[in-house]
This record gives structure tokens, sequence and C-alpha cells, in this order.
């Protein structure tokens, strides 16, 4: 019998371990989010305390600890040395974020973001969605608008039920000029 019970234990994945231990953090309290940010919640009510299994998540997500150094900046005047003479056609912003959950296609999933594990997000995102974008020339009949663009970014996560895994967020990563595919006028 005991030899039955350490095999057993020898064939449980480091998922499972981690899972088994994700359990101490299961999130049953309904879901109150305080502020929300294009999509993501930035600041829950209730957000779970992850202390108990940081060292089990850093085993398992060795990428968490990379992102613990505020190592985002916004530039812009960097950005632009290249394009002096140019203007952007669709107005934009950019900041980081720190989001800790979002409804998703599997549901809600709380994203693991603590002051020691850090997962942050430098996205852009549209001043004026669906404005027209600037510049355009005058008498033209098309109405090329402005529309945020996304980027899939894969986060550590947890599910409400307190199961670790890696989920691929939709991020607003710039805003971009479109205009109707069967428009013939020159912009």
């Amino acid at each position: 019998m005991f030899t039955k019970v350490v095999i057993f234990i020898l064939f449980i994945s480091k998922d499972m371990i981690l899972w088994l231990n994700a359990k101490n953090v299961t999130h049953k309290d309904s879901i109150e989010c305080l502020e929300w940010d294009h999509g993501f919640c930035i600041e829950m009510a209730n957000y779970p305390n992850l202390d108990n299994i940081e060292e089990a998540l850093i085993k398992e997500y060795p990428q968490l600890i990379m992102d613990t150094d505020d190592h985002y900046f916004i530039d812009d005047e960097t950005e632009l040395r290249g394009i002096v003479y140019m203007e952007p056609l669709c107005r934009s912003s950019k900041k980081i974020i720190y989001p800790q959950m979002q409804n998703t296609d599997i549901g809600w999933l709380i994203i693991v973001n603590n002051e020691k594990l850090k997962q942050g997000l430098l996205i852009e995102v549209c001043d004026d969605m669906d404005a027209p974008c600037s510049s355009i020339k005058r008498g033209s009949t098309k109405k090329p608008i402005c529309k945020q663009v996304y980027i899939h970014s894969r986060l550590v996560a947890m599910t409400t039920t307190g199961e670790t895994l890696t989920h691929e967020f939709q991020i607003p990563s710039c805003c971009k000029c479109f205009r109707d595919r069967w428009e013939t006028d020159d912009i």
C-alpha cells in the first residue's frame, strides 16, 4: 500500500502540485472591481493574498520575477526623432497598467500581480476612437476613421477556483487609420 502511494506522488505533475498549493487562495467571494481600464480590472476590492504560493509560482513561471522592476518607461520624444516631419493620422496615448483581473473566453481570470510578482503591460489607446483621421485631403469622399488595434500577450493568471495557468489576453497596442476597402478615392 505504501509503495503505491509513493509511486502516485512521483507521477503528479508540477502543474498539479501548484494547483494544490493555489487552492489556499481560492477566490469564492464575489468579484468586485473598483477601477476598470480598457477591459482590465486594475484595482480589485478583494484581490487574493498570494503570499503562501509566491515561491511555487516563481518556480513554475520564472518570467514573473523578470517583471518585478518597473523597466517600462514612455519616451515619446525618442520615438518621434525619426519621424520629425510626419504627424500621426490618429492620436493615441500610452500608459503602463498592472491588471488584476479580466473576463475572458474561459471566464474570470485573476492576473498574478502583487508587490513581489508584477506583470506590467504597456498599452496604447486611441484618444478618440471612430473619429475621422486627421490630415485627410479635402474633397475626398472617403471617411477614414481611427480604430483601436490589439495584440495578444501571455500572462500568468488564476481561475476563481485557484487553478494557475498562462492565458493570452487581448491588449490595446496602437491606434490606426482605416478606410472602407471598397472605396477608390485617394486619401
